[in-house]
């Protein structure tokens, strides 16, 4: 049986109840420290609820409890660690860090399904990531259209807004690739964060939707930047084959008044190399689809 105890401001676990004797028997854990394993509502002095201890039957629950470590501080109920409350999400009494919020939903997305309730029932980790996902497209587009027919008026305006602000700044004479490279990742969050808000039943106004210009302007800046860089260079090779072959092309036309037969096993070459260079940079720009969504999600309540 793992447990769990609390070293100061930090909560340590899970470990082996044989660790945790042993850790008794040096001082480490003393009477008064509180520990918890999987089975107890709350946490408790080792004397009460410790190995050996005659504990009161409690409701079963299969995370360790909120535990607050100080004004403003609470304890991740996934990782443990304590961090500022405005820097997590609530779930119900629980608080989670956003390293753990993707694992945490996903187990209350389990629960649900299995336990009926939105607890965990049960689900740990190791079962969640063994699951695959069970997607339904026609209910996320029901859901999409309820939400859309909720508030249309506010969801156009919003969306016309920052597509004319993107397509300014993109289209800028002289100016728009400079433009469009600093202001399309802080628009296009910022029209993100106001679709979370909306889509997680949260007041969300137009001014949510230029939410990217905050202080989360830098991350949105890069969190679009450097995945459209790295996906562009699986087109680099192909590219350079392509210029390499005109630049045959020209040197053989002057040379021998004509060029193509240099010219056509070259193009030839880097035009076969643009397929898989597609391939690779839509997979990329596939696994990074979401970058923009996770920051502008970042610190949300």
């Amino acid at each position: 049986m793992n447990w769990y105890y609390h070293d100061g401001q930090q909560q340590v676990g899970p470990i082996a109840e044989e660790q945790l004797l042993q850790l008794k028997q040096v001082g480490t854990v003393t009477a008064e420290t509180l520990v918890w394993r999987e089975g107890l509502a709350a946490w408790g002095r080792f004397a009460d609820v410790g190995p050996g201890a005659t504990a009161g039957a409690a409701p079963p629950i299969s995370a360790p409890p909120v535990s607050s470590g100080g004004f403003g501080h609470a304890m991740c109920a996934e990782c443990g660690q304590y961090f500022n409350t405005d820097e997590m999400i609530r779930h119900g009494a629980a608080y989670v860090c956003s390293n753990c919020k993707p694992i945490f939903l996903q187990k209350v997305r389990e629960g649900a399904q299995t336990g009926g309730s939105r607890g965990f029932a049960g689900v740990t980790e190791a079962q969640v990531r063994e699951r695959d996902y069970d997607h339904d497209v026609g209910e996320y587009v029901s859901q999409s259209w309820q939400l859309f027919k909720s508030d249309p008026g506010l969801i156009i305006g919003a969306s016309v807004l920052i597509g004319f602000c993107w397509a300014v700044a993109n289209l800028m004479p002289y100016l728009g690739t400079i433009t469009g490279i600093i202001f399309s990742g802080p628009l296009l969050g910022g029209l993100f964060l106001f679709f979370l808000k909306k889509i997680r039943n949260q007041t969300a106004a137009i001014g949510d939707a230029f939410g990217g210009f905050s202080p989360k302007f830098g991350q949105l800046l890069l969190g679009h930047l450097v995945p459209s860089i790295l996906a562009g260079l699986a087109l680099v090779i192909p590219i350079i084959v392509i210029v390499v072959g005109i630049v045959v092309m020209g040197v053989s036309g002057q040379g021998r008044g004509g060029g193509a037969g240099a010219f056509g096993p070259v193009m030839m070459v880097g035009i076969g190399l643009l397929i898989p260079a597609f391939c690779v940079m839509i997979y990329f720009q596939y696994c990074w689809l979401f970058t923009l969504f996770l920051i502008a999600d970042k610190n949300m309540q």
